[in-house]
């Protein structure tokens, strides 16, 4: 490895215009709703990866404004297994000619994430969420929700 963005994808989400009709489509090509899905977001565990659907202004809030409507309507997620790694990668996204969208910061979750854009306008995010399990190759599983 050369730089601090290990070469792996976490999660792949979608922005939806209807979170519950996209979540009927994605069930009845045989997918399985993840009992950590919301009512404003759905996720189905695939293959060490996660796809999730979120409605497209509930991404636009957070990613940054200006990003859907003629722009890429996808988030790709890279998940780090600490937190001063994000630091790292928005350095290299930076001096590759990327474009920071949100710094840094918490998420209501308990993590920490940033997002960025590269030159073409993919909207990546690079998050570290302390509930995540990662295989050895990076691989993001989600864990059963928690009883509360």
């Amino acid at each position: 490895m050369t730089g601090p963005f290990e070469p792996h994808l976490s999660f792949l989400t979608l922005a939806v215009a209807d979170v519950r009709r996209a979540t009927r489509f994605y069930e009845a090509l045989g997918l399985t709703v993840h009992p950590r899905s919301g009512t404003d977001y759905t996720f189905f565990q695939l293959n060490g990866l996660v796809l999730a659907l979120y409605g497209a202004a509930d991404l636009e809030a957070l990613w940054g404004e200006g990003t859907t409507g003629d722009r890429p309507r996808t988030a790709l997620s890279h998940n780090v297994s600490e937190p001063d790694r994000i630091d790292a990668i928005l350095a290299c996204v930076r001096s590759a000619g990327g474009q920071i969208r949100v710094p840094r910061g918490p998420t209501p979750w308990g993590g920490e994430c940033a997002w960025f854009e590269d030159p073409d306008g993919h909207c990546w995010e690079v998050v570290y969420n302390p509930r995540l399990a990662r295989d050895d190759h990076g691989g993001a599983w989600l864990s059963p929700r928690s009883a509360s």
